[in-house]
């Protein structure tokens, strides 16, 4: 399961609107989502717009503020044991939605009352006309969250996932302030990966990270003059690994499953 969660901050800025986006990634209202082949969620306040698309049997979804695009048409999908999902897809027509509006308690954070209203849609993909998986996306005034269920194959209830496909590209001139993901079993007491490396300030996307393994959550990236990205992921459970950032290749960065002295296939296991 991944999630992702985007939570724009304004701030004045030569006359514009400088915008922090929170993306936090494990997993809309009726006139929100346009019945083209492209589908767009929408924020209650309208600003935040998630497109999400079919072309060329590719699953893949974008993300603008106020009209200025903050992710370029990213992927999404897997390669599993049983499949590959992540081509020779289709979006289904229908898309169920739902209003959310929720309020949480917690102790141990700076405002321990907190009310959460967003629009939520459940986009289906399917392949072969089986339905595969749902992305089911999640978009307040101030985040976007997505996360997949997939669905049972036949008589199989669970599969490992080989390969995530799931990505996300910045546009042109993004810069970045990243932790690169240290080799496993190394430095004090042999307890690395542990805590935080040392962070590059305005790195470029193509630079390579330090130890060749990619980012470590959380991930920041400034776009341009037009806001920041923070990227990372969230509501890890058993029932799949956690992750990081996969270094930066051909435009995209991906999630990647953590590193493994030992690496076993059950750790990547998605149950029904």
């Amino acid at each position: 399961v991944i999630e992702c969660v985007i939570m724009p901050i304004e701030k004045n800025l030569k006359s514009r609107n400088m915008v922090k986006f929170f993306i936090v990634m494990a997993m809309l209202l009726g006139s929100s989502v346009a019945s083209a082949e492209n589908k767009q969620i929408t924020s209650p306040d309208g600003k935040l717009v998630v497109t999400v698309s079919d072309v060329d049997g590719r699953p893949s979804y974008s993300v603008s503020y106020d009209n200025v695009l903050f992710l370029k048409p990213s992927p999404l999908g897997m390669i599993a044991n049983i499949g590959d999902f992540s081509s020779g897809m289709s979006l289904e027509k229908n898309v169920s939605t739902n209003k959310i509006d929720e309020t949480y308690e917690l102790a141990s954070i700076k405002q321990s009352k907190v009310r959460y209203v967003a629009n939520e849609a459940v986009f289906s993909f399917t392949q072969q006309g089986k339905t595969i998986y749902d992305v089911i996306f999640r978009i307040s005034n101030n985040d976007v969250a997505f996360k997949y269920k997939i669905y049972p194959q036949g008589e199989t209830l669970s599969c490992v996932v080989k390969q995530e496909v799931t990505g996300f590209a910045f546009p042109d001139g993004t810069t970045t302030f990243l932790c690169p993901q240290s080799d496993a079993m190394i430095g004090w007491k042999r307890t690395k990966p542990s805590y935080e490396e040392e962070y590059k300030a305005d790195a470029p996307m193509n630079e390579r990270s330090g130890y060749g393994h990619g980012y470590t959550f959380p991930c920041l990236f400034k776009v341009g003059d037009d806001g920041w990205v923070l990227l990372s992921e969230t509501g890890v459970d058993s029932r799949y690994c956690g992750s990081r950032l996969s270094d930066w290749d051909n435009g995209v960065y991906r999630i990647a499953c953590l590193l493994y002295t030992s690496p076993s296939p059950r750790d990547r296991s998605v149950s029904r």
